[in-house]
């Protein structure tokens, strides 16, 4: 992978400055006193190059007031470039942290096949560099580059432990099925490679119930497959390559966020945690919005309400008039009487 950030006069035009001024000032100070030495003594050493005393100390003053200014202008439009590039910087070092943070902050304690090939995996998904296309992705490629090298790396890795797993699956069942062993389960296969061939007993256990003599000659059969393949030395060079490039480039993205953040201070600090804090509240808003969504009545809901409450209402009628006809009954008895 290749990191590139910050341009050459982005990254050295103050040194560039102060190293001007620097040498600048010596060699004034040095002109000065060569004059002032040969005015007193009254010399013509410099033979028509050293000028009169009283007019040098004028021209040498105002050249240096004149150095000192176009410096200055210098370091103003310098800052004022660096400034504008802020937004551009703070992507970077968003994508970068995120690169650190995601993949390459996550050490390979150990270069086993099985996390070597979810590492690559995983750094593939969140770059993008899986086969879906649509969606952007978590981590641009902004700020660094991948190079044929470890792209080729990566390939290696995964082809390669793919042939090999690929090739002791054939031909360990193909010696299980040749000599009768017997199996603990009814599919025999190699999930880590090297569990395989660094715990080779422990494996045999783990999958075939079978006596000393037939666990001593596998073990020497696995052997001879080792040392006949050439493709195990490659891939374990590989994987300690991968390692090694991994860890070298995790401090390369150390370096170059930490410059960033000596670049732009508290205002990148700031920034990033305001658009947290406002992604925060944007999900929670959306949350809310779902959740009212979820309880707003549609029209049919309104309708079916609207139809259960008509019919409590005609029952509460219907109970009502019958009341009313069982009083005026009432009340014409008592007229009766």
């Amino acid at each position: 992978m290749r990191f590139k950030v910050f341009g050459y006069h982005e990254r050295f035009y103050q040194w560039i400055a102060y190293i001007s001024v620097v040498l600048i000032t010596i060699g004034g100070v040095g002109y000065y006193l060569v004059l002032k030495e040969n005015s007193v003594a009254g010399t013509k050493d410099a033979k028509g190059f050293l000028i009169e005393f009283q007019d040098s100390s004028f021209i040498i003053g105002v050249a240096y007031a004149l150095f000192l200014f176009i410096i200055g202008l210098y370091l103003s439009s310098m800052s004022s470039k660096v400034q504008n590039l802020y937004y551009r910087r703070k992507e970077q070092y968003i994508n970068l942290k995120r690169l650190s943070n995601m993949v390459l902050d996550k050490r390979l304690d150990n270069v086993s096949d099985d996390k070597v090939k979810s590492k690559i995996i995983f750094h593939r998904g969140v770059t993008g560099r899986l086969e879906e296309k649509e969606r952007r992705p978590y981590i641009i490629e902004d700020g660094y580059k991948y190079t044929p090298k470890y792209l080729k790396l990566e390939d290696d890795l995964l082809l390669i432990g793919s042939k090999l797993t690929k090739f002791f699956d054939v031909k360990i069942n193909k010696y299980i099925d040749c000599y009768s062993l017997k199996k603990r389960h009814p599919y025999v296969f190699i999930h880590d490679l090297d569990d395989f061939l660094l715990n080779t007993e422990n494996w045999i256990d783990k999958h075939l119930d079978v006596a000393e003599a037939q666990r001593t000659a596998l073990v020497d059969y696995i052997r001879k497959l080792v040392n006949a393949n050439s493709d195990i030395k490659k891939h374990n060079r590989n994987k300690r390559k991968f390692k090694r490039v991994y860890i070298k480039n995790d401090r390369k993205v150390r370096n170059i966020t930490s410059r960033i953040e000596k670049i732009y201070g508290a205002r990148l600090h700031n920034d990033i945690k305001f658009e947290d804090n406002l992604t925060i509240s944007l999900n929670a808003l959306e949350d809310l919005i779902i959740g009212l969504e979820n309880k707003t009545l549609t029209d049919e809901d309104l309708l079916e309400m609207l139809g259960d409450q008509s019919s409590e209402l005609l029952g509460e009628i219907n109970i009502i008039h019958a009341r009313l006809h069982e009083l005026q009954e009432i009340i014409e008895d008592i007229r009766g009487l």
